[in-house]
């Protein structure tokens, strides 16, 4: 597995290797907009548990850094298989969350304690979702999403 790579960028960004494996290449990246932070992910694979040695999410969960609860906004890019358990625990202000077809499994609790999150867009359709959500025990648990909106429809939970 990778060690988690923070590092700045000259726009104040910041980035960490993410993937499970050495053979994904998957990455977060920190950016700061007017309204607060959002993150993104990209890159192909799938991202490393936050149990693992890269555990970029303690320097989300760090308070000392501010940022957990500043984040507004998550962006999933196509090519990204799955999230790990946990990875957005406790944001608070967390309301836009937008989620690619390529995703095939979401750990349990990604989305706990996210007051604000109401919905999830997903770039796929309903029966694609619903095998998502086969194979995602438990990843909505103590979240407060109520429904995901699919190119042909809505999935109310």
């Amino acid at each position: 597995m990778f060690n988690s790579i923070l590092f700045r960028t000259v726009t104040g960004q910041m980035h960490w290797n993410i993937s499970e494996t050495i053979e994904d290449n998957l990455k977060a990246e920190l950016i700061i907009k007017d309204f607060g932070y959002c993150i993104k992910i990209y890159g192909e694979g799938r991202m490393a548990s936050s149990n693992s040695d890269s555990n970029w999410t303690s320097d989300l969960v760090n308070m000392s850094y501010g940022w957990k609860v500043q984040i507004k906004e998550v962006i999933v890019e196509e090519g990204v298989k799955s999230l790990a358990s946990g990875s957005f625990v406790g944001c608070s202000q967390l309301s836009l969350v937008s989620i690619p077809k390529s995703i095939e499994v979401i750990g349990s609790r990604t989305f706990s304690y996210c007051s604000k999150l109401e919905n999830i867009n997903f770039s796929g359709t309903m029966g694609e979702w619903n095998k998502i959500a086969e194979q995602s025990i438990g990843w909505d648990f103590e979240s407060s999403v109520k429904s995901i909106i699919c190119t042909d429809g809505i999935v109310n939970l």
